[in-house]
């Protein structure tokens, strides 16, 4: 079987797919990629499902080796990578034979980049994914793991196909990203101050991982406690002390702060490239 090993995982490295569904109720997560359009983009360059798993790589990247010749894309973030001692152009289809290694470096834009290959990463399912998620998975890859490829598809693929995809990366990186939100269901027990409050530009602290992303300047309220009630990702809770928390797609199914907005779906996949100290702004949506 073709297959990808390990050689050094990086920081933070882990096989995701689109998710797990159905088990809320048991408090398991989504879990699944933070870049869901990254994701997308490469499965489509390599002519793969669109929901086939991935490598995602946070921050800096792994070294990986390849049992067979394979066809490799990656997405997401800025980054340099060589493959064989030669440059890998980023958001396009590259070629790597039987025995090269895959050397992904420090992500220089964004916070994730995305490794995928001809064929999907094709570890065993958990609960109907293949993303990893403690405790029901290994928390991320390690040295020495072996990655399962599927069968390739990527000779069907056409070349208009190619061309219709753009890279997500392309310009300068703005001063501050617009997070469009819808109200959230608590987001009227805020008077007219606090929601002006609430909307004013802010910046990611240095609290974030997969669960959750927590945003510096606080919001001063009066809002009353109340009983623990669903949450998904993209919900933005607030704390007592006025802490804004945006959930991410391993968090938690049910919580006990008020949900004051919630993310669209394109806005979360953004708010999953943010690192420490980026700008953001908000547009509120009717």
């Amino acid at each position: 079987m073709n297959g990808l090993i390990v050689i050094q995982p990086g920081f933070w490295t882990s096989v995701q797919d689109a998710g797990r569904f159905g088990y809320a109720h048991l408090g398991i997560p989504q879990s699944g990629v933070m870049d869901r359009s990254a994701m997308a983009m490469a499965n489509g360059l390599l002519n793969n499902r669109p929901d086939a798993a991935v490598i995602e790589c946070t921050l800096k990247g792994p070294v990986v080796a390849f049992e067979k010749d394979t066809h490799f894309v990656i997405t997401g973030g800025g980054v340099t990578a060589d493959c064989a001692g030669k440059a890998v152009k980023h958001s396009a289809v590259a070629f790597a034979k039987a025995g090269d290694h895959l050397n992904i470096g420090a992500v220089s834009r964004g916070s994730r980049v995305y490794l995928a290959v001809a064929g999907g990463i094709m570890t065993e399912k958990v609960l109907g994914s293949r993303s990893m998620y403690a405790p029901l998975t290994a928390p991320k890859l390690e040295k020495k793991d072996f990655l399962p490829i599927g069968r390739s598809r990527y000779g069907a693929i056409k070349g208009a196909k190619l061309k219709s995809i753009v890279s997500n990366i392309s310009g300068d990186k703005p001063e501050a990203l617009c997070l469009k939100v819808f109200k959230g269901p608590e987001y009227q027990w805020l008077s007219l101050d606090q929601r002006q409050a609430l909307l004013r530009p802010n910046n990611v602290s240095k609290y974030l991982n997969r669960m959750a992303l927590q945003f510096e300047k606080k919001l001063q309220h009066h809002m009353p406690d109340m009983h623990t009630a669903p949450v998904i990702p993209g919900t933005i809770q607030c704390t007592p002390d006025g802490s804004l928390i945006a959930l991410l797609y391993d968090c938690q199914t049910t919580g006990g702060y008020p949900r004051v907005l919630q993310l669209t779906s394109e806005s979360l996949n953004s708010l999953g490239q943010l690192q420490a100290d980026d700008k953001v702004y908000w547009e509120l949506l009717s």
